[in-house]
C-alpha cells in the first residue's frame, strides 16, 4: 500500500489534491491523508496520497484566492495553522 510518506509527504505540507490547494493535517502513514481543503467549501477529510502533489507558496495562495480563500485564512486545524504561518502567510483559527 503506498503511504503518504512513501510519496515524501508530511503533515504540514501544502499540496495540490487535482481539484483543490490543501494542507496535509494528519494521517501520512495511510494511502489517504486528511488533509483541510480550500476549495468551493472548506472542509477538511481524506484525499488519496497518490493524487497530492506538493505546492509551493505562490502556487497554494493562488489557488486558494481562486476559490475565494484570501489572508488572513481562517482554519480548522491547528497543523494547517501552523504550516500557513511558517509559511509566513497570515492564519487564524476559525
Amino acid at each position: 500500500m503506498a503511504t503518504g510518506k512513501s510519496f515524501g509527504l508530511k503533515v504540514g505540507d501544502l499540496v495540490y489534491t487535482g481539484a483543490f490547494p490543501a494542507v496535509i493535517m494528519s494521517d501520512v502513514g495511510t494511502s489517504t491523508p486528511c488533509c483541510e481543503v480550500f476549495g468551493f467549501e472548506q472542509e477538511c477529510g481524506s484525499a488519496y496520497a497518490h493524487d497530492l502533489m506538493k505546492i509551493t507558496v505562490a502556487e497554494f495562495v493562488d489557488l486558494a484566492s481562486r476559490m475565494g480563500h484570501t489572508e488572513p485564512f481562517r482554519v480548522y486545524g491547528k497543523a494547517t495553522l501552523s504550516a500557513l504561518l511558517a509559511a509566513g502567510l497570515k492564519a487564524e483559527m476559525a
